[in-house]
């Protein structure tokens, strides 16, 4: 070795010598590792991959593998980045051959050259799970025969996330043999391959990311495998059926939901995939293709079609009653065509299969992690649902709740609401988890939004206090008070405002928005004596600007002028203060002032809307609509404006009798606010005036 080292450093330079020298203690290491016993330590086990321009993922499917399998074999075919040099880093045999569109050719070049009595296929964006490893060489069997194992691949729509996840079977550990060999341009099959054994997944399983790079996954499916699909249809369908029809299969799997027309020949082309099967009792594929038709059927709301293609499913291949994933989608589809009853066994045995694995359970089809699984206890509370079962469909959506894999249920809490109009459920789930010892923010957060929901904004309070401190939380609660107030929900105003006072009496704000809703409840005035007094109490800019606000609402102008005063005196930039001081000039009918105050505004703040439209407004009320309009406009120009803003300018324009731009604006207001009627009124008005107006 030291000779070697020599050599190298006068043939490479001292930092390549590094470099080598690193590298050459790390396959060291791994020989070592290498040469502990391993399980079946007799039966070699060679790793054969194909790979290009796989350097985001093919060092994390090594590190995986390289402590289980005996040798790497791996064919490039045609890298352009640094995948051979990572390859040769774990100590890979790297051969090379040109892509000539043609997958199996590749694998059977990697076999070629592996030298093991076993051969294992790994894709560069597949990992063997850690727990896992030893169970790949339990199954080294000493045998003549030509074994080869279905193994469960997680094909992950979304990192790591199993409510997104897809699962598959397919044979990736097998005997070598001299016979040996892949059939098929693209996914390639096995051949011989008739001692299938199906390992169950809780026993091994391969975790696939390549899904999650959705784009990555479309251009694969658009420019490679799909020419080759098509390719591979031509070729096969005189001589053999089986592969015909997965050909056929994946054309239909790799259209879209997207559009009619897509859902049509999408599903013509699943119909082929059942014809075309010599056997379908003994094609793997053939239920993938009924399910996938009946997805079809339920995106496009063809729920009798599904339902019928369920129904000769059944009958033309009976094992697939064990297949949930075909039942689940089965079952949805009777929901829809308002048959609940019947989609409840269906759903029932869909999560006993889960359970109880009877011997014809379809291992080698797809299966998604919601069926079986949440997703089932999901559909079953909505069947019940349908049903006049609420206590049931309660049951099974609270188990739906517990089981979702993914830490965000925002969407299926969402699902769950709208199908009982209830939050009782999910209340229940997250009370329960942020009682325990240690509760996630995320269990608060939700819970917190919850009792908004039901009306309960003191126990919110409490919950943002633990979640984000007293501090923040009391902030966000008086934010919640006031537009209680503005929205005239004055009972809930009062129980946040003496929700904050239980936790900081000495609150000025609060206290004064507890006056509001009182007063408001009891149609009331305040009693100006008590106001004056607040004035020796006010602090802070926030105390004097909930004081000014509340003398405000009240008509209380000479003390909301001298609050806002005490704001600008302690910050004169305050725009809230300098706006409101406006408005009280205004109600003093004393426009030149409110007019010079609100151009001052303007000026300070030109990314401010609030003072355009207010001066816009003003000068609508005294008729000076042309002038009005430029701040209208200006308004839309610079940011994403409300509905009133397209509103104002078309009171403006009327107002000039340009009743065509005038219809334009307030059509604008309407799409952005449909609810309102104020835009429908003046379009009303509009055409009244049109049809009055003399002809010329």
């Amino acid at each position: 070795m030291v000779v070697q080292l020599r050599q190298l450093s006068s043939r490479k330079g001292k930092q390549q010598v590094a470099k080598d020298y690193k590298f050459l203690l790390q396959d060291l290491k791994r020989a070592e590792k290498r040469a502990q016993e391993k399980i079946n330590p007799d039966q070699k086990l060679s790793l054969c991959m194909i790979v290009k321009n796989e350097e985001k993922y093919l060092e994390d499917a090594l590190k995986s593998a390289v402590d289980v399998v005996d040798e790497i074999i791996i064919v490039d075919t045609g890298s352009t980045d640094a995948t051979v040099e990572i390859a040769r880093r774990y100590g890979a045999k790297v051969y090379f051959k040109d892509w000539a569109g043609d997958f199996s050719a590749a694998r059977n070049e990697s076999l070629k050259h592996a030298t093991g009595d076993w051969v294992f296929v790994l894709d560069a964006d597949e990992r063997i799970p850690d727990e896992y490893k030893n169970n790949l060489r339990a199954l080294l069997v000493p045998t003549d025969q030509p074994i080869s194992y279905l193994i469960f691949i997680r094909n992950y729509m979304d990192q790591m996330h199993e409510s997104a996840m897809l699962g598959h079977y397919i044979v990736r550990l097998f005997k070598k043999t001299p016979e040996t060999r892949f059939v098929g341009m693209v996914h390639e099959q096995l051949y011989p391959n008739w001692g299938q054994i199906t390992i169950p997944e809780n026993s091994f399983y391969l975790d696939h990311f390549g899904y999650t790079d959705a784009k990555a996954k479309l251009e694969k499916s658009e420019n490679r495998n799909l020419p080759l699909i098509k390719k591979g249809l031509e070729a096969t369908k005189d001589n053999n059926p089986d592969l015909h029809s997965f050909y056929a299969y994946y054309m239909g799997a790799s259209i879209p939901n997207s559009t009619r027309e897509n859902i049509d020949e999408k599903k013509d082309w699943l119909k082929k995939a059942v014809s075309f099967a010599a056997d379908v009792n003994d094609t793997p594929h053939v239920p993938l293709a009924y399910t996938e038709y009946l997805n079809s059927c339920y995106y496009a709301g063809d729920f009798e079609d599904g339902v019928q293609m369920a129904e000769e499913a059944q009958e033309v291949l009976p094992a697939i009653k064990n297949y949930p994933d075909f039942l689940d989608i089965y079952a949805s589809l009777l929901i829809e065509n308002k048959r609940p009853q019947e989609a409840l066994p269906l759903l029932h045995r869909s999560l006993d299969l889960k359970e109880n694995k009877p011997d014809d359970l379809i291992f080698f089809a797809a299966q998604s992690g919601r069926s079986g699984s949440w997703g089932t206890y999901y559909t079953l509370g909505g069947a019940y649902a349908l049903t006049a079962e609420p206590e049931k469909a309660k049951e099974y959506f609270a188990q739906a709740l517990e089981i979702y894999p993914d830490e965000n249920k925002d969407k299926l809490l969402g699902q769950i609401e709208k199908m009982t109009g209830s939050t009782d459920i999910a209340f229940n789930h997250f009370k329960s988890r942020v009682e325990a010892e240690e509760p996630r923010a995320y269990d608060m957060k939700l819970l917190s939004n919850i009792y908004l929901k039901k009306e309960q904004p003191f126990e919110a309070i409490l919950l943002q206090t633990n979640l984000h401190g007293e501090e923040k939380a009391l902030d966000s609660a008086l934010v919640l008070g006031s537009l209680y107030l503005k929205s005239q929900r004055f009972e809930l105003a009062q129980k946040v405002y003496q929700g904050i006072l239980s936790l900081m009496p000495e609150s000025i704000p609060a206290q004064l928005g507890l006056s509001i809703a009182e007063l408001r409840l009891s149609d009331s005035q305040p009693d100006i004596e008590k106001v004056e007094t607040c004035f020796s109490s006010c602090q802070t800019v926030q105390d004097w600007m909930a004081l000014g606000d509340f003398c405000l609402q009240f008509g209380l102008l000479e003390q909301a002028e001298k609050s806002f005063e005490q704001v600008t005196s302690l910050d004169s930039e305050h725009y809230d203060a300098r706006l409101y001081s406006a408005l009280i000039y205004q109600e003093k009918n004393q426009i030149d002032q409110a007019v010079a105050s609100l151009k001052s505004l303007i000026e300070s703040f030109p990314e401010q809307a609030a003072a355009y439209t207010q001066l816009a407004n003003l000068g609508m009320v005294f008729g000076r609509f042309s002038d009005a309009e430029p701040l209208f406009r200006h308004l839309i120009e610079i940011e994403e404006a409300d509905w009133y803003t397209h509103y104002g300018l078309g009171v403006a324009l009327s107002g000039q009798e340009r009743f065509e731009e005038a219809e334009a604006a307030l059509l604008s207001a309407r799409q952005q606010a449909p609810g309102r009627t104020e835009p429908d009124n003046l379009l009303a008005l509009i055409a009244q005036a049109k049809e009055q107006a003399p002809q010329p």
